[in-house]
């Protein structure tokens, strides 16, 4: 798939994938990184400071020596190859620079063992991926994101008992795991362990992984047993109540509202459902106000929410639930009410084209610190959660 201009010139901030032809007629790329660009950024410039423990890491004392060999293998990889789609290229380039960016966060020397350790830092890197590169959009981004996420899965995977059920879920939380596995092939090849056995056995690993994903028939594309399930779900609900449902999922000041108003012109019978609308309801506060609750009045707000919901579920109306719904937990509380109904779940996100004129349209509602750390803590929905999914962009 071609990449768009907006995200081309985005993307060639940090490298520019060059297109040439063969002899053969055959497209390739020149991948030329920008290393001052990205060390210019504080997450990345803190890694040339960074210690790593070299049982694993003896390539290089610093996180960065790491992060920049991992690159390298991406870049010549993807250099070998030909006629690669351009967005399979940026998805994959993107993920080698940024999928161990959460170290700068995460690094500390244990007292135990006196080594440095990075606990956690795949779900910091999430995080910091997708606040650096949020303009980006969402295609790419998030894309970017769930293999970053995801990067260090396949040798947790493989070490369990149940590992065909668990890549079978893996494949809802990835863009593709032929991808995921190129990406911890990578960091395993910009890794040199101070114990060659150890390479050895994590070259294993990963392979057995691979091997496990072409059996069950999901290394490029999501296995079909998703699908079965949904069938059965809907044989087993096909005698309640069907339900629409349209769950508006973005931060504040998207255009949620304006979102839904369009969306109107449909015709359909529709009962709107915002825990804004609520608290003003409750005279908690005015329109457009900066809203600081007590716990009592959260509460009051969700019951009364909850009754709407109930409420509307007998009405039979589409049920528009419009609110940030930035977590799963939120979501699958939802669900849970409604459990006794056949729901079709539509997703709609909801996002502004730029972060920084998202914050202004809020007037200083929600401070800026707390707005990116939103940003940072968004659980954006995987595809067991819907049955549909609409981006819309403001």
């Amino acid at each position: 798939m071609r990449l768009t201009d907006t995200e081309i010139n985005f993307i060639d901030k940090f490298f520019t994938a060059k297109s040439v032809f063969n002899i053969y007629g055959e497209e390739l790329y020149e991948i030329d990184i920008h290393w001052d660009y990205i060390y210019s950024i504080p997450e990345f410039a803190v890694m040339k400071t960074l210690h790593q423990n070299p049982k694993w890491h003896s390539e290089s004392e610093w996180v960065s020596g790491h992060v920049e060999k991992v690159a390298n293998v991406c870049k010549q990889w993807i250099e070998c190859k030909h006629n690669l789609y351009e967005d399979f290229v940026a998805i994959l380039m993107l993920s080698a620079l940024f999928h161990d960016v959460g170290k700068a966060t995460t690094t500390f020397l244990k007292e135990k063992d006196n080594m440095w350790h990075h606990y956690g830092h795949e779900i910091e890197s999430e995080k910091i991926t997708r606040r650096i590169l949020w303009d980006l959009g969402y295609y790419i981004r998030e894309k970017v994101c769930g293999l970053v996420r995801w990067h260090m899965e396949p040798f947790n995977i493989i070490k369990s008992k149940d590992a065909a059920i668990k890549i079978l879920d893996l494949q809802n939380k990835v863009c593709s795991l032929r991808m995921l596995y190129l990406v911890k092939k990578f960091d395993m090849e910009g890794s040199v362990s101070a114990d060659p056995e150890l390479t050895k056995f994590d070259a294993n690993l990963l392979n057995e992984f691979y091997n496990m994903c072409q059996t069950l028939n999901c290394i490029n594309y999501p296995n079909e047993i998703n699908n079965i399930r949904g069938r059965i779900s809907n044989m087993l609900n096909a005698k309640r109540k069907h339900l629409e449902v349209e769950m508006y999922l973005g931060l504040p000041g998207a255009g949620k509202d304006t979102a839904i108003a369009v969306s109107m012109i449909d015709g359909k019978d529709r009962a709107i459902i915002c825990r804004d609308d609520i608290r003003i309801e409750l005279g908690y506060c005015g329109e457009g106000e900066k809203y600081l609750g007590t716990n009592e009045e959260e509460n009051k707000v969700t019951e009364v929410f909850n009754r709407k919901l109930k409420d509307a579920a007998e009405s039979g109306k589409v049920i528009v639930i419009n609110n940030m719904n930035n977590k799963r937990k939120y979501r699958d509380a939802y669900k849970q009410m409604l459990k006794d109904y056949n729901v079709c779940w539509k997703y709609i996100y909801v996002e502004a084209s730029e972060l920084n004129k998202n914050i202004e349209r809020r007037n200083g509602q929600i401070p800026e610190l707390a707005f990116r750390k939103m940003v940072e803590s968004f659980e954006f929905p995987t595809p067991d959660e819907y049955d549909a999914l609409q981006i819309v962009k403001s």
